[in-house]
């Protein structure tokens, strides 16, 4: 094991930038109002995810209506990146923000007028197909204006403010009755304040998009481990973030108790998404992949046996250092896939991974509602346990038949947030048309796969 280990280890001379510290004042300085905006969209989103989970119980839905309700919304955001583009195309960046921020507000507050599942689940279709539209206009407006070599900052920055506005998001639930209207107008106001600042902006909006190729074929080809983890990561992240909630209701925690499970994984994600990928810009990715893989599966295995309870400090340990690697998964995927293609193919390769993530996560609470429904609502950590060690294990057959991309194929590592916080990669202006895109590519033989 050691040589295996010593035969995928790449200590890579990394470029650092020096003025990385002065270059996140600029910024913030520079996209301020952008991510201002994106702050009260996503604490608006964290409440009111964790708040219809919690909703649902107190109506009575079943386990699996809840779970059908949650996979709504992930329909509604693949679908948003297919309409979203061409709306922006039409109106530009500024008049479709303020319709699907001004749309999802609406659909927000309707939860509370019309509390039954079929009307909940057109309700998240909706909203998934605007807070889609929504991502789309920051991100490609934010990685419009910069440089290659500044994105890495400003995707670090983006990060720390997409899943703290997430946590920020779950402590809300603590600020009035689950049962009653006042969190849903909270929501739906966070939802319209995010307006405010992008319409106040003066920083120039971005040229329409333009339109990459897509063939899942040719991705699997090049990267099955990042592409395979992606479809993981996407179905553990959506039966996560759909299920969670109910969750800890049906074993008896009260909100108060529910916000902070939420958050602490959350920040888990937060904190261990840094080191986690910069040791994998130091050794084959599939390697730090497969520990991922390996460990989520143990501590949902652990999270399935302790009681949340009686072993509360246990619990939320635990719950650490599983939103650790739940949330990592997906961007050192992303990493893996780009070290795995030529540069000109980065645009198709994250448009395959984001549709992949998004499929994986409409499946996501649907799988998890009917497993906890069968088998008790443990099952959502034993569906993570399953998944998750299906994953390591092919990992680590694909480093047995596969050797390491070479120094020059690895790229640096750059966080992408996953879940709730939008999971596209880079230059999402022009990766977002790729929904739009027949799959006629130019036949070009794939690369080596790995």
């Amino acid at each position: 094991m050691t040589d295996m280990l010593a035969a995928h280890w790449q200590p890579h001379a990394r470029t650092t930038n020096r003025h990385q510290g002065p270059m996140i004042y600029t910024h913030v300085r520079t996209f301020g109002a952008l991510l201002a905006s994106l702050s009260f969209l996503l604490v608006g989103m964290g409440l009111q995810n964790t708040l219809l989970g919690v909703r649902a119980g107190i109506e009575g839905f079943s386990t699996i209506e809840t779970g059908l309700v949650m996979s709504g919304y992930f329909v509604g955001y693949l679908a948003g990146c297919w309409i979203a583009p061409r709306t922006i195309i039409r109106v530009g960046h500024i008049r479709t923000f303020s319709m699907l921020a001004s749309l999802a507000s609406g659909t927000a507050i309707l939860h509370a007028v019309e509390p039954a599942p079929w009307t909940w689940l057109a309700l998240r279709i909706i909203t998934g197909a605007s807070i889609a539209g929504l991502h789309l206009v920051v991100e490609s407006w934010l990685n419009s204006a910069t440089t290659r070599d500044q994105r890495g900052g400003l995707l670090a920055l983006y990060l720390v403010v997409n899943l703290g506005s997430i946590a920020a998001g779950q402590q809300l639930l603590n600020a009035a009755e689950p049962a009653g209207f006042t969190l849903f107008a909270l929501s739906s106001v966070l939802l319209s304040l995010a307006v405010v600042p992008v319409a106040l902006t003066r920083t120039q909006a971005p040229a329409p998009p333009t339109t990459p190729k897509l063939d899942l074929g040719r991705l699997y080809a090049v990267s099955p481990v990042a592409l395979v983890g992606t479809a993981v990561s996407g179905l553990t992240n959506g039966a996560f973030w759909g299920m969670a909630p109910t969750y800890g209701q049906t074993i008896g925690l009260d909100a108060f108790r529910i916000a902070n499970f939420m958050t602490i994984v959350v920040i888990g994600g937060m904190v261990l998404q840094w080191p986690l990928g910069r040791l994998s810009d130091h050794m084959d990715r599939r390697i730090v992949l497969v520990a991922i893989a390996a460990a989520l599966s143990a501590l949902s295995a652990f999270l399935a046996l302790v009681d949340p309870i009686a072993q509360r400090p246990l619990f939320l340990a635990l719950s650490f250092l599983y939103g650790g690697c739940l949330l990592t998964l997906y961007s050192i995927c992303n990493a893996h896939a780009n070290d795995a293609s030529d540069a000109a193919a980065s645009l198709e390769v994250a448009s395959g991974l984001l549709l992949v993530f998004g499929a994986g996560a409409m499946a996501g609470p649907l799988v998890a509602s009917v497993a906890m429904s069968a088998l008790g609502v443990e099952a959502l950590f034993e569906l993570t346990a399953i998944t998750a060690v299906s994953l390591a294990l092919f990992g680590v057959w694909r480093l047995m038949v596969k050797a390491a991309p070479s120094a020059e194929q690895t790229s640096e590592f750059e966080p992408v947030p996953a879940g709730l916080a939008s999971p596209i990669p880079q230059d999402v202006d022009t990766l977002a048309t790729g929904a739009m895109a027949a799959s006629d590519n130019e036949e070009t033989g794939p690369e080596q796969a790995i």
